[in-house]
């Protein structure tokens, strides 16, 4: 509720506002089309989504980029 998140969401309105309208309107139309590719699209995102966070946590815990751990979530998460 501060009046610098505003400002911000009115200075980044395409980013914040009309892309994620537009990516939902495609995935809707997506669904409509086949719900098989819909589903699927969803979980590629949803798995990208998870290995992303779980870098960016292993991130915040002081591994540097590139290191082993690192390889390893990018491996067994392309295994699931």
């Amino acid at each position: 509720f501060e009046k610098s998140n505003y400002e911000w969401i009115r200075k980044h309105y395409i980013t914040m506002i009309v892309t994620p309208i537009i990516l939902l309107v495609v995935y809707v139309i997506i669904g409509f089309q086949s719900i098989f590719l819909a589903i699927f699209v969803g979980q590629v995102f949803s798995a990208f989504h998870v290995t992303r966070q779980s870098i960016g946590i292993q991130r915040l815990y002081g591994t540097r980029k590139g290191s082993f751990f690192e390889l390893l979530i990018y491996f067994f998460s392309f295994l699931e």
